[in-house]
């Protein structure tokens, strides 16, 4: 499926990168609007029509971006550091490997947790490419499968995520069996 966004969308989508990148978080609808030059209104339109295109996650009810893939504002398992510094959030594992091809050059440190065990899980890339992850038994785990994400993006981002090891996996998943069930 392609998606063509409209002239407005692309402005607040730029915007919204361009804060992510440099801040690792993004603004609200008033600032983009306020940089832009675009009425609260055309924010708002073009909010709707990123989130449709799934560009952005608005939180349900109101503007506000709660993602905007691979980033999100709101601070959870995955970590992100460039070159050593604490840099932003990624909504998710999936999100959290793809997010080095945001910072071209750049040495990118995924740090993140198993929602088992809370062992420590760290992997370093490099313009998309791994450099060394740990530890060495680290799987990464879809909890919901991928044909029923689109029901429910919030939970599917919740369920993706690293495990210190298979084993770890299989344990989490006996107590959490609705945790692996389509939504």
């Amino acid at each position: 499926m392609s998606w063509t966004f409209s002239g407005t969308a692309k402005k607040v989508r730029r915007s919204l990168y361009g804060h992510f990148l440099s801040a690792g978080r993004s603004e609200n609808i008033a600032a983009i609007a306020a940089e832009t030059g675009l009425s609260l209104g055309e924010v708002k339109e073009a909010l709707l029509e990123l989130e449709r295109g799934l560009m952005v996650m608005l939180q349900p009810g109101t503007f506000n971006v709660v993602k905007c893939p691979p980033w999100t504002n709101t601070p959870g398992r995955h970590a992100v550091e460039c070159n050593g510094r604490h840099r932003c959030y990624a909504g998710c594992s999936i999100e959290a490997i793809n997010i080095s091809f945001c910072y071209p050059g750049e040495t990118m440190t995924i740090r993140s947790t198993c929602p088992h065990s809370a062992n420590e899980i760290l992997l370093h890339f490099k313009d998309g490419r791994v450099l060394d992850f740990r530890p060495s038994t680290l799987v990464m785990h879809f909890g919901i499968n991928p044909v029923h994400w689109e029901g429910d993006w919030f939970r599917a981002c919740e369920h993706n995520n690293f495990f210190a090891s298979a084993t770890e996996v299989e344990s989490w998943e006996r107590l959490h069996p609705e945790s692996s069930e389509p939504g």
